[in-house]
């Protein structure tokens, strides 16, 4: 039986609840899911994968502009072989 003080907060209570729970029913490392209804490893499945950031711009190759982007169009269209049917 759990016993609570009254004088808790309800996030201790839960938290207090949660952790009997725990030590209960799950092995350790593992946390009492009532969703699924089963133990589940604590934490791992909300981590976002490391974000590279923005990489260094290289001097060598500059990023297009949208001009040079426009430019490569146009030399791709004239050199692509006519349809003539």
């Amino acid at each position: 039986m759990i016993m609570l003080n009254i004088d808790d907060n309800p996030g201790v209570i839960r938290r207090k609840r949660q952790e009997a729970i725990d030590k209960l029913l799950c092995k350790g490392g593992y946390t009492w899911n009532e969703t699924v209804n089963r133990c589940i490893p604590t934490g791992g499945f909300n981590k976002k994968p490391k974000d590279p950031g923005n990489p260094a711009p290289d001097p060598e190759n500059p990023a297009p502009t949208a001009d040079d982007a426009v430019k490569m169009e146009v030399a791709k269209r004239q050199s692509a072989p006519k349809n003539r049917n």
